[in-house]
């Protein structure tokens, strides 16, 4: 009798979570736009130079 409640029990469980799994499976991205990418690349190739390290910097998107 108590695997048959544990068995219900997990069932509910299971049905009342599945809208929180749904919205877990929702993505939001966001972009830069390409004057902010260039600055940070130039900020980050700049600094790295001031440092005393030669780097090749990139920005790329998803």
């Amino acid at each position: 009798m108590k695997t048959h409640t544990l068995l219900a029990m997990a069932a509910v469980c299971a049905f009342a979570s599945a809208p929180a799994r749904a919205q877990d499976a929702t993505v939001a991205t966001k972009s830069l736009n390409p004057e902010i990418a260039l600055d940070a690349a130039k900020a980050a190739l700049n600094d790295c130079r001031k440092r005393g390290y030669q780097v090749s910097v990139a920005v790329v998107d998803r």
